[in-house]
């Protein structure tokens, strides 16, 4: 898909410009293939969130207490109304908290969170043991 666009701005910060600037767009089309072993995992911490109290068993040592001094905060989840669906979009390399291991760059599924007030993308990265080690929307 192609289209055209105006962009506007200023050359050597005073004289203003506006030009017709051709674009080009691409749709984006998610895998096909059946959702990670993060579903689950990630359905429950999602459940979690909004109803104010974690399952210890399904976070790592390490995040617990991260996630436990988030929840704690007023409005965390104010107005985003009942979870109405998980989408898997695709996988992201992305830097662990330097807390967990310094440096280190796993995979995290992504996935369109939709809400009756919104969207969200949230990224989750489970552990060997399926705990979540990572969670983020």
């Amino acid at each position: 898909m192609s289209f055209t666009g105006q962009a506007a701005g200023r050359l050597v910060g005073i004289l203003p410009v506006t030009a017709e600037v051709p674009a080009r767009g691409v749709r984006f089309e998610p895998p096909a293939d059946a959702a990670p072993p993060s579903l689950g995992p990630l359905r429950q911490a999602l459940a979690d969130w909004d109803s104010g109290h974690l399952t210890p068993d399904l976070y790592t040592p390490n995040l617990l207490p991260r996630l436990a001094k988030l929840l704690a905060r007023p409005n965390r989840a104010a107005g985003r109304g009942a979870l109405q669906g998980l989408r898997y979009i695709g996988s992201i390399e992305r830097a662990l908290n330097k807390k967990d291991t310094p440096d280190a760059r796993v995979s995290h599924d992504v996935y369109e969170a939709r809400y009756a007030a919104g969207t969200w993308l949230c990224v989750v990265h489970l552990e060997g043991d399926g705990k979540i080690s990572d969670f983020a929307c």
